[in-house]
């Protein structure tokens, strides 16, 4: 049996802040929300650590040389980077805000 190479995760500041707010946010709010996030959000990184190039090119970034992508979890949109075998956060925003392009 082969065993699965898992690529390591690592987050940007930026992205770990964004998740810290948004966590904080809606926590505030809700009981359930920031359990329902985080659970997606690392069923997601779990699928991109064995395949990450599973989800679609990010759009938003420009001159985009492929290793740029996207997914969406309960309408937060994570970007992410996979470059020299690891996969790197990049940013976390709810998608009702204005993109920003980068």
């Amino acid at each position: 049996m082969t065993k699965r190479k898992l690529y390591p995760v690592i987050w940007d500041t930026k992205a770990f802040d964004d998740l810290k707010e948004i966590l904080s946010y809606l926590t505030k709010r809700s009981e359930q929300a920031p359990k329902l996030i985080k659970q997606g959000i690392k069923k997601s990184i779990d699928i991109i650590k064995v395949n990450p190039f599973v989800f679609e090119l990010d759009e938003l970034k420009t001159n985009n040389d492929e290793s740029y992508r996207a997914f969406i979890v309960y309408s937060y949109r994570i970007s992410y980077r996979f470059i020299e075998n690891k996969i790197l956060i990049l940013r976390i925003r709810h998608t009702s805000r204005n993109p920003l392009e980068h």
